[in-house]
């Protein structure tokens, strides 16, 4: 009798188990097409539930939905627990490399990123009969992803072309599309977006609502506007929202959200933008998503100037200086984790070629060790090469540290200094400069009405006109002075050894020579003119931040009052020239 009962106890066990196992299946599959019932679903299980791989597969997927809900940092903690490169669940190492490669993107963690990508790649080249063909090419899109992330653009619509040769699901083409169309928008191509969009919309009006629905409907609102920016594109965003909310994935929300501030500030909608820039700010969470708090800073510093809130313009230009800051970091970082994968490889590459080359040294010396003179010809001839190799392989290093050392202090469109070397040189001056009470001075200058270039004439006309003012400040500024690109349109000058006074006169000589500009080379008739702020120790001391915040509020000020002109900074900001 008790072997029945223990008979009857196995079975019922090995039942619960199994609803188990196919419950937590079912939610490893609805991870992506449906991630509020794939979430529901791992709130009700435990881990201890399960063993071996099955309990990794549970880690992984309470990870990929904090991801989904912004918590990257924890979501990598709890991924970083996970053996990838001993499970045997190829499917689960695949999805949890490809998850950890959109976070690690997401936190800015370059290193990190490309390690994992090296490793994604790997199992895709090594292990592709034990994935599927839906995991392969989430691995694809995964690794178009990262591409996007890091601004590579035209890798990312080349991938996608590419895929979409192959058989797909309507979902996976809503996937291909929505990729595809955010990098064209990224890159301003609008023509081609509108028949992205086109294209998505005859495939993938009948599917669920999605993260790659959601993406598409932000960029389509941001083609319109494009079009035609008039008060219905808002209302369209604004009821559009609340889906986005309810969906749950962080970083469409706030895109939408800045991007309707945005809007409503270019139509002077002010009480509307600053309710949409504390959604996007009111948290205080900025979760590695950098670019929305940065572009929502940047408009509430704009609305507070433009009514004359001058304190919270001050804390809210700070804010948008130490992000921006922070982006100009990860930018550096990443050029330099670009660098140095690229420099892995070559080493690797060159590992590789001088293994080969000492297996044919050992194989000549055994072959021919009958006669000694032909050996000792043949290895001298190795040694030889063997030397050379080297010779080139440090001088290559030498090559590559030198472009690496450039790449990190020069801007690579206009061939000025970046924002971080400006900073760094302007932080040591500062200091040595403050013991000597030697007046020193800076200047910002934005180009006016720049987007109206790039979006009328074209991107490289707009490049055009960015190496073009930099040409011309150069040829007439001092030597000693320098000039830096800080981003975008923006440009600065630290004049050392200047007051206020000698830099407003140098400030409209550039403003001067700059208008003088000749835009014949570029085969269109346009005027580039540039607003300009200046600000000195002697207003507010030799605090770079300070220097800096006072003379971007100048020149928020030359801006508002007409563009083409230069201001100093001042208590009531006031117009000198």
């Amino acid at each position: 009798m008790k072997k029945i009962w223990f008979f009857l106890g196995c079975l019922i066990v090995g039942d619960v188990y199994a609803d188990h196992f196919d419950e937590l299946q079912s939610a490893f599959e609805l991870r992506i097409k449906d991630p509020h019932r794939s979430s529901a679903m791992i709130d009700n299980m435990s881990e201890l539930t399960f063993v071996g791989e099955q309990r990794e597969k549970v880690k992984y997927l309470r990870a990929f939905h904090m991801a989904l809900h912004g918590e990257l940092e924890q979501s990598l903690a709890q991924m970083a627990q996970i053996d990838t490169d001993n499970l045997k669940d190829k499917e689960l190492a695949a999805a949890v490399l490809t998850t950890m490669l959109s976070v690690n993107a997401g936190v800015k963690t370059w290193g990190d990123s490309f390690h994992t990508l090296h490793k994604l790649r790997l199992l895709l080249e090594t292990a592709p009969e034990l994935l599927s063909s839906q995991t392969r090419q989430n691995m694809i899109f995964s690794i178009s992803n990262f591409f996007w992330e890091i601004g590579e653009y035209d890798e990312v619509v080349s991938m996608m072309s590419n895929l979409m040769h192959q058989r797909l699901t309507s979902e996976d083409k809503c996937r291909v599309f929505s990729l595809m169309l955010s990098a064209q928008v990224e890159k301003a191509d609008f023509e081609k977006s509108k028949e992205t969009i086109q294209r998505f919309e005859d495939v993938c009006s009948d599917t669920k609502p999605s993260i790659s629905s959601h993406l598409v409907k932000v960029d389509k609102l941001k083609v319109l506007w494009h079009d035609n920016a008039e008060r219905a594109v808002i209302e369209k965003a604004m009821a559009f929202e609340p889906e986005v909310i309810l969906f749950g994935y962080t970083p469409s929300t706030r895109t939408l959200q800045v991007f309707i501030a945005q809007m409503a500030y270019e139509l002077n909608d002010i009480e509307l933008a600053l309710s949409y820039v504390n959604k996007v700010i009111g948290d205080g969470k900025e979760m590695g998503y950098y670019r929305p708090y940065l572009e929502a800073y940047q408009i509430a510093a704009n609305v507070n100037t433009q009514i004359k809130n001058n304190q919270k313009a001050v804390y809210f230009l700070n804010k948008y200086i130490a992000l921006n800051h922070v982006t100009q970091e990860n930018s550096a970082k990443l050029l330099l984790a670009i660098e140095k994968a690229k420099f892995d490889v070559q080493k690797v590459e060159a590992e590789m070629e001088m293994l080969d080359s000492e297996n044919k040294l050992l194989h000549t010396k055994a072959e021919l060790s009958r006669e000694r003179m032909e050996s000792t010809l043949l290895l001298l001839l190795f040694v030889s090469i063997l030397v050379c190799f080297l010779v080139y392989w440090s001088w290559r290093a030498k090559k590559v540290q030198k472009r690496l050392k450039i790449a990190a202090e020069i801007d690579y469109l206009t061939k000025t200094y970046n924002r971080s070397f400006f900073t760094q040189k302007a932080l040591e001056r500062l200091d040595k400069l403050r013991n000597k009470r030697s007046s020193t001075a800076i200047i910002l200058l934005d180009l006016d009405h720049f987007k109206r270039i790039n979006d009328s004439y074209g991107h490289q006309v707009g490049d055009w006109a960015l190496k073009a003012v930099a040409r011309t400040l150069n040829s007439e500024l001092d030597a000693k002075w320098t000039l830096a690109r800080m981003g975008g349109e923006e440009f600065a000058i630290f004049l050392e050894g200047s007051n206020a006074q000698e830099a407003i006169s140098i400030a409209e000589n550039c403003r001067n020579i700059i208008e003088k500009i000749d835009t014949k080379p570029t085969k269109q008739s346009f005027v580039i003119t540039a607003s300009f702020g200046v600000s000195d120790t002697t207003s507010v001391g030799y605090n770079f931040d300070n220097l800096m915040s006072a003379a971007d509020l100048a020149l928020y000020q030359s801006k508002s009052k007409g563009r083409n002109k230069v201001y100093e900074y001042s208590n009531n900001l006031s117009f000198s020239k």
